[in-house]
Formats: C-alpha cells, structure tokens, sequence
C-alpha cells in the first residue's frame, strides 16, 4: 500500500519516524536488531486501552481521527497520549492505518522572561522541552 507513516509516543533521534513495515512492528514486539531501541510497546502488559475522539474526518474512503489513547498499565498507572490515525482500504477492502502520530500531551503555558515585568513569549511545553514561539501582536 505505500510507505508506512508512523510516528510512535516514546521514540527518540534518530530512530523517530518508522516509514517500513519491519520498523513499525519493531516497536509493537521488539525483536528487530536494526531497532536496538524498540523493546516492543505492546508487550509491556497493558491491561486496558480508551480511545476518545476528538475529531472523525471523512472525505471518500479515506478516514482521519484525531484524540487521546489512554492506556492502564499492569501498576494501575494510566497513560495517555495524543494520537493522529489516518485509515483507508485495501483492495481487499479491510481497513488500514496508513498514518499513525501519537506523542505525549503538550501543555500550553506562557512564561516570564527574566528581568522584564511583563509577559510576552507563549512557550509550548512538549515531554519537558520548551518551544519558545513568537511574540503575539
């Protein structure tokens, strides 16, 4: 069907972006000694997993969805991401994720420069990294 676009939560440069069929299965099992880093997502015993959209888009045959997977691990702890799935079908007709975004919940924030009294930067806080945006006008 084309290039594998899957961008899983918990990857890191350089290994970020999974665009083969071989990578992408890495992350969920493991195993692939190419991917050192890819332990397998899905055999970390996960006990449940919530999937809330926030947005179906439909136009023709492909479907895109946008949301939050929540995902209980065997502690109780539950974590949850955001998450991008785009789906078409196959020519058998089976419905496939030909785009896969997920990554942790970015919190919105505005900081204070130092030594000015006022705010005026908007910071984005992703995973613990601040993306220090333009100033609004």
């Amino acid at each position: 069907m084309g290039a594998v676009l899957f961008k899983p939560t918990l990857t890191v440069a350089p290994q970020t972006f999974c665009t083969t069929r071989a990578g992408a299965l890495a992350c969920f099992v493991g195993g692939d000694t190419a991917l050192p880093k890819d332990t397998g997502f899905a055999l970390k015993g996960w006990t449940k997993c919530d999937i809330a959209n926030s947005a179906i888009f439909i136009a023709g045959d492909p479907a895109t969805t946008m949301g939050n997977v929540s995902i209980t691990g065997k502690d109780g702890k539950i974590t949850t991401v955001d998450r991008t799935w785009r789906f078409v079908k196959d020519d058998a007709g089976k419905l496939r994720i030909v785009v896969h975004h997920s990554s942790f919940p970015c919190t919105g924030s505005w900081v204070q420069r130092r030594g000015r009294a006022r705010i005026d930067k908007p910071v984005l806080t992703c995973a613990g990294i601040c993306l220090f945006l333009p100033a609004m006008v």
